[in-house]
């Protein structure tokens, strides 16, 4: 039982805590277990308040690792502020860079930070990420929610069919089907002049949605647009957020990573 797990490795990561307490000890390690408990509890408040003691003790010891700068980025996850969630996402880009280690933790911080910007700022982070992405050469479905924001905030339709066809690449290369990949076609049938194009791409929506059994928002955004297209051409047709556009990320401790790697099965 995944809830029971969850509880008792609070309940674990709790104790430790105390531990530390009682010895009087704060260091790296204490600031890790913080955050893993973060991970683990699904109490909101609990969360924010792991991850600003992670950070807090981080910061203290001016410590710049990988693990600080997770934490920093799990900190801004929970954040309610713009200013606040752009603060510690931009430290903790600061860190990765003061390190100089690229890992796709260090491309999800861009990603995350490039959320929250506005105009070329965004398309600067998402580009940044993208090309991290590149370089360690990891091909998952981040990568193409990558893909698809760029598409999303360039201004050409050419450009923008370009981004969206890169997400559709990586959605078929690791065979997933998803609501993002959904939303993909969606946003790519906006971009075609030729009605037939249009109506394919969301129909291949749709199917996915099918698939699925998804009712939501983006279904009927679909819908809509194919109700359109066979009106004036100069119809507006909508753009579909990915639903991921909506949530804040958390990343764990790199060491807990590491451990679950062991335990997963390929």
């Amino acid at each position: 039982n995944i809830s029971d797990s969850l509880e008792q490795q609070c309940d674990y990561y709790t104790k430790a805590l105390a531990v530390y307490s009682r010895i009087e000890i704060e260091n790296e390690d204490t600031a890790m277990v913080h955050n893993s408990l973060g991970n683990a509890t699904e109490d909101p408040e609990q969360q924010a308040s792991c991850y600003e003691k992670a950070a807090a003790i981080y910061q203290s010891l001016g410590a710049e690792t990988e693990n600080a700068a997770i934490a920093y980025c799990n900190l801004a996850s929970t954040a309610e502020a713009a200013e606040k969630q752009r603060e510690y996402y931009a430290r903790a880009i600061e860190v990765y860079r003061r390190i100089e280690l690229e890992s796709e933790d260090t491309a999800l911080a861009y990603y995350n930070y490039g959320m929250i910007c506005e105009d070329e700022e965004k398309k600067e982070n998402f580009v940044r990420a993208l090309k991290i992405y590149d370089s360690i050469g990891i091909v998952n479905s981040n990568l193409g929610l990558v893909y698809s924001s760029i598409g999303n905030v360039v201004e050409s339709l050419d450009e923008k069919q370009y981004y969206y066809r890169k997400a559709l690449e990586v959605y078929e290369k690791i065979r997933v089907e998803s609501e993002d990949k959904a939303v993909i076609y969606n946003n790519i049938a906006n971009t075609y002049k030729d009605i037939d194009e249009q109506y394919n791409n969301y129909m291949k929506a749709i199917d996915i949605y099918d698939k699925l059994g998804l009712e939501n928002e983006n279904v009927a955004l679909t819908y809509y647009n194919l109700g359109n297209i066979s009106k004036s051409k100069d119809c507006l047709l909508y753009t579909s957020p990915s639903p991921r556009d909506r949530q804040k990320s958390r990343m764990p401790s790199s060491a807990c990573k590491k451990k679950k790697k062991k335990k997963t099965k390929k």
